[in-house]
């Protein structure tokens, strides 16, 4: 029997509401596929039957969410934080200096929301994380009342043992041994070279140590005590692990590899042990079969099983690097469609690290009983120094346009270089790697932006920042700004770059509050900007490709800052944009009364949808196609003010809001 054919099932019913008219067509590809494989009718009785089970999973979900329970169990426990298992679905408590453990039992009650949380173009999305846990909804001002606490008391020990080390040294052992929350700057180091999927998502320092701890013992002893030894320990680093899901899904793997063994004298494969083990993963967790970090997971499983033959045609010390490779290289195109980059040197410097990433991870296990933190101070500081200063020489290759179809061939090219290592054609190994490098380059080529155009409307949290790309010219209007990160450098350039953009033609500023001009001097600093248009006395600036109309010349009424605002009016193939900056309502009502016949298709509302613009009269005139509001999530002016949005809604005004959706982005 096919499990992994019955998964497939199972998956397309558990995510059957989200985009079900393309999991139809998997169902009938699926039945297709059934029938050419002739299929018995016990195996078609069983798909159907998970993909029913899937199904059921995902409409209980939806009763569920009809409850207002919050009596339930811990199910992820972070220093900060914690998930909370209920009847009605799980929830995200902010608990400050959190004590509570996996299967602790809780009432939690306080004020529900939904769950959301302020993040930038090109930062780390904690919502996207949350829903990998299948996270809807947050208790705020939680008040807690326990009613059963586990008896496994990880988090006690974990804090008594890093209370011996330094920031740095708490932070990598934090992330490595223990699966908690790593210190800021450690985490941006992770994250912005690109090896989080190494260090922390994917766990392999783990599968390789237990690789080794498996081979000594089955050097003297018979497999039915090496499964029984690779079980005790994986449990063993998903407990001190704090219950990681990619280490659930070892402990489960493992312990049907030990059944298989005992009970079915191995008449499973290894395909049919991963296809329950994702099955068990989606009944326990049915929300990760919907998230990214699902998408990741599976394929690079079965690529490493196809590599597997490949791996034995290199000496042992050297498997372990020839897998960091096929890992690395499997991660490229996923990073560009997440991150929009990659970083050039990650993967020799994995190949580098990982030794020390063991050790430390070996090491980290025996601190646990026996104190060695002099020896942590010198390897945790001596990583932390490569890390920096690899960061600093790390060259990150940008791109957004890896698309479908680049993205099939790249992995078609990726397991047939795998094939060809295995059957030892090393010529047509270099073809394959040629054939991949030459994907990527294509995907780099800004031939897109030399024919389109577009809009961004980037999200920089309270603030305004919008590009307008036309035809191989760029335009800025506003660079946003706020104190707690450089916009620039961490969400602005990146933003670019990914897109192709290695030049700015214009840069306009429409008045001069921080949270429009803030990252100015920093993206002056940083970028090649073409020229920089600060003052308003201007009625129109022209390029050879685009003109700029400042509507706003109405010096007589300007008094404060927002009088000041620019009001930029341009059209691209036809469509109107037109950018209010700050304007309030006063200026407003000027530009309707001389311009009442402009085209606007695109308008972006001012004062990032305050009660001081976004006037019925303006709304009323121009009735855009599609209205957008650049604001801050939970910000401390409650923008956008409900009253623009009744406005918005009652005159049937479609609107986008950057604070919800994140970046927008409009094809011109």
């Amino acid at each position: 029997m096919n499990f992994l054919l019955f998964f497939a099932y199972f998956w397309l019913g558990v995510s059957f509401l989200n985009h079900w008219y393309i999991k139809v067509l998997g169902i009938v590809l699926l039945f297709v596929f059934s029938y050419f494989c002739k299929s018995t009718k016990r195996s078609i009785i069983l798909s159907c039957i998970f993909f029913i089970l899937g199904l059921s999973l995902e409409l209980l979900t939806l009763i569920y969410l009809s409850y207002d329970s919050h009596f339930g169990v811990v199910i992820v426990s972070k220093n900060s934080y914690f998930i909370l298992q209920t009847i009605s679905g799980r929830y995200y408590v902010y608990n400050e200096l959190n004590t509570y453990e996996v299967f602790d039992i809780l009432t939690v009650d306080g004020k529900v929301e939904k769950a959301a949380f302020t993040y930038y173009e090109s930062q780390f999305n904690f919502n996207e994380y949350l829903k990998t846990y299948g996270v809807k909804k947050m208790i705020n001002n939680a008040s807690i009342t326990p009613h059963f606490l586990s008896l496994f008391r990880i988090k006690h020990l974990i804090n008594n043992n890093l209370s011996l080390y330094d920031t740095n040294t708490k932070s990598i052992l934090s992330t490595l041994l223990f699966n908690l929350s790593s210190s800021k700057d450690y985490s941006s180091l992770i994250y912005s070279s690109s090896l989080s999927y190494y260090l922390s998502i994917s766990s392999f320092h783990v599968y390789f140590l237990l690789e080794i701890i498996e081979k000594i013992v089955g050097i003297k002893c018979k497999e039915k005590t090496v499964n029984k030894v690779s079980i005790f320990f994986s449990i063993f680093f998903l407990i001190i692990s704090n219950y990681k899901l990619s280490l659930i899904k070892l402990v489960l793997l493992k312990i049907l590899v030990f059944i298989n063994y005992n009970f079915f004298k191995n008449k499973l494969s290894k395909i049919d042990l991963l296809g329950i083990t994702y099955i068990f993963i989606g009944l326990i967790f049915p929300s990760y079969l919907s998230s990214i970090n699902f998408y990741y997971s599976l394929p690079l499983y079965l690529l490493l099983m196809y590599s597997k033959e490949g791996a034995l045609t290199f000496r042992t010390d050297k498997r372990k690097f020839y897998y960091i490779v096929i890992i690395n290289l499997y991660f490229i195109p996923l990073l560009l469609i997440s991150n929009g980059y990659f970083c050039l040197l990650s993967l020799p410097f994995a190949l580098v690290i990982s030794p020390l990433i063991l050790i430390i991870f070996i090491l980290g296990l025996i601190g646990l009983l026996i104190p060695l933190w002099p020896i942590f101070k010198i390897l945790s500081n001596g990583f932390y120094f490569l890390l920096v200063n690899f960061d600093k020489v790390n060259i990150k290759i940008y791109t957004s346009r890896f698309n479908i179809g680049l993205v099939i061939l790249y992995y078609l090219f990726l397991f047939l270089g795998i094939y060809f290592i295995e059957t030892k054609r090393k010529k047509k190994t270099l073809y394959s790697l040629g054939g991949l490098t030459t994907l990527i380059l294509i995907s780099l080529l800004p031939i897109e932006n030399k024919y389109s155009s577009y809009i961004s409307f980037i999200n920089v949290g309270q603030g305004d920042s919008t590009l307008i790309v036309n035809k191989g010219k760029s335009y800025l209007i506003d660079t946003g700004g706020v104190s707690s990160i450089d916009l620039a450098l961490e969400t602005l350039i990146p933003y670019f770059k990914k897109n192709g953009i290695y030049k700015l033609d214009a840069v306009f500023i429409t008045h001069h509050d921080y949270d429009h001009f803030g990252a100015l001097e920093s993206l002056k600093e940083h970028f090649y900007i073409g020229e920089i248009i600060e003052e308003n006395n201007f009625k129109v600036k022209s390029f050879t490709d685009i003109k700029f109309f400042n509507l706003n010349t109405y010096s007589s009424m300007w008094k404060e800052e927002n009088d000041y605002s620019l009001v930029l009016y341009t059209s691209i193939n036809n469509k109107g944009i037109m950018l209010m900056g700050d304007a309030p309502t006063s200026i407003e009502k000027k530009i309707v009364n001389d311009y009442p016949k402009l085209k606007v298709d695109i308008l972006k509302l001012g004062h990032h949808g305050s009660s001081t613009s976004s006037s019925y009269e303006l709304l009323n005139t121009y009735k855009p196609k599609i209205s957008i509001i650049s604001c801050g999530l939970k910000n401390k002016y409650n923008h956008p003010n409900k009253e623009v949005v009744v406005r918005l809604e009652k005159l049937n005004l479609p609107y986008r809001r950057t604070d919800e959706e994140g970046t927008i982005k409009l094809k011109l």
